[in-house]
């Protein structure tokens, strides 16, 4: 429901792809738990749901990031994935449902706190990882994560003390080279890549992701 910010509304999609359409003037000045955003939402993730028939379906991406850095306004949208997961489920039952969070950003005490209601309804956890990203993250107030492997370990092994929930990787990767965007230092090679993934694939195996 987010733009790339991860806590501005989305704009409607647009006539082509990468288009942006025209906010409705009843979205405007309003919050995620407005009834017209909330029908419109629950319209949009009905029809993916129609169009693709998945098995599962996240029907938030890295909602954690708003929790992070607009506390504020992290309840309207709990409303909001409330209401969509209760709607869909009446509507499809076999789809299992979950929202994506970013692994990081959960390790902050206040925001894995914020968002564990949510959690507790969900199907399955999605979780958005890429450690190599500890300083973008930290940008943005999550917490730093220490160096390879304790950099990947550890957060896996907090995730799954933080909740019984299944859990899915719904999005990953370790970079192969260093590299510094904006300022922004994203640093890797093919060992560590390697290793990240070796470990992963054994923590996906011992907990049932």
């Amino acid at each position: 429901p987010t733009q790339q910010n991860r806590h501005t509304m989305a704009y409607q999609c647009g006539a082509a792809e990468g288009e942006k359409g025209v906010i409705p003037i009843t979205f405007i000045g309003n919050t995620y738990n407005n009834p017209h955003v909330m029908t419109a939402y629950l319209n949009y993730v009905r029809r993916a749901a129609d169009v693709f028939e998945p098995t599962f379906l996240t029907i938030g991406i890295e909602m954690s990031e708003l929790s992070l850095s607009h506390p504020d306004k992290w309840e309207p949208v709990a409303v909001l994935m409330t209401r969509t997961l209760e709607n869909l489920r009446a509507s499809h039952p076999e789809i299992k449902l979950g929202v994506e969070f970013v692994l990081q950003s959960l390790l902050l005490p206040r925001v894995a706190k914020q968002v564990k209601p949510l959690v507790e309804q969900l199907d399955f956890l999605g979780i958005s990882f890429y450690p190599y990203g500890s300083e973008f993250g930290e940008f943005y107030g999550a917490p730093a994560l220490p160096p390879p492997p304790a950099q990947w370990r550890e957060p896996l092994e907090w995730l799954r003390g933080y909740t019984d929930k299944p859990i899915a990787i719904v999005e990953t990767g370790y970079t192969t080279k260093t590299r510094e965007v904006f300022g922004v230092r994203f640093p890797g090679d093919e060992a560590l890549q390697e290793a990240f993934l070796k470990d992963l694939i054994a923590f996906a195996k011992e907990d049932s992701y």
